[in-house]
Formats: structure tokens, C-alpha cells, sequence
């Protein structure tokens, strides 16, 4: 299963505006994320009519978050731009597989499915914000060839 950009696009911007603090321009973003702008343009879009970001337009416009990344789960932008995701057909449509009566696959890919959802329910932008490391005190060690 992979998701799309759109989504990665969504996902990220939330996270550079929770991280930022302050209102960011659709150029900035668009940026920052190394996509195109008319693409972050209609993700944000999507955004502000699911009431996530607010959208200011004209000379000092912006967007900035329309509630607390705390209160903002990954699952939530999932289902708005991405729809329903599952990783079979069978965990979402009893008989669709005439293998189901005796497939233990089914099974399987739904507990699967259920972790994954209960993953992002219970994940919010403010959890995955970037880690700020003060100076010097983040050191990388590197192994010598022996």
C-alpha cells in the first residue's frame, strides 16, 4: 500500500505550519516541500474546507492551522484526502473473496489493518513535529575501519 503525494503534501504541511507557529505562504510551502505549487494550492484547499488550515488571501495572505495540531489525528487527513484505506479488499467487503469461508489471510490482514488505524487515530500532528536540538549537544560518532 503506498499513499499518495497529496497526502504526504497534507500531512507536511500541517506539520510546517504546527512547527512554524506563524502563518507560512503557499510559496514557502510549496518550497519546503519540493512540490509544485499549483498541487500544494489544491491540497490546501482540501484543507481549509475540512476546517484543518485558514486561508488568508492578498499582499501578507497566508495560511495558518485552524485548530491545535494536538487536535489534528493523522487518521483524520487520511480519510479527507485519501478516502477509506485498507490494504485488501477482503477486510473492507465480506464475500468479495470466494476463498473467504476458509482463507486465514483475511484475518490477518484485517488485525493488520486495525494496528495501522489505531496508529494513526491515536497519532496527531503535534506528535510528530520535528524534534528542536539545541546546539552541540547533538553529536554523531562515526566507526573506524578495523
Amino acid at each position: 500500500m503506498k499513499l499518495t503525494r497529496s497526502l504526504d503534501i497534507a500531512l507536511t504541511t500541517l506539520v510546517q505550519l504546527a512547527a512554524a507557529g506563524k502563518q507560512l505562504s503557499a510559496a514557502q510551502l510549496a518550497q519546503t516541500l519540493g512540490a509544485p505549487r499549483n498541487h500544494v494550492a489544491k491540497v490546501i484547499q482540501l484543507l481549509a474546507r475540512g476546517g484543518y488550515v485558514r486561508t488568508l488571501r492578498g499582499k501578507g495572505g497566508g495560511i495558518r492551522l485552524a485548530k491545535p495540531a494536538e487536535r489534528i489525528a493523522l487518521q483524520e487527513i487520511i480519510d479527507l484526502i485519501e478516502g477509506p484505506v485498507y490494504l485488501m479488499e477482503c477486510t473492507v467487503s465480506p464475500g468479495f473473496c470466494p476463498l473467504s469461508p476458509s482463507c486465514r489471510l483475511e484475518e490477518k490482514f484485517k488485525e493488520a489493518q486495525e494496528s495501522m488505524m489505531r496508529v494513526f487515530r491515536s497519532t496527531t500532528i503535534a506528535d510528530v513535529l520535528p524534534v528542536k536540538r539545541e546546539r552541540g549537544t547533538a553529536r554523531v560518532e562515526t566507526l573506524k575501519a578495523t
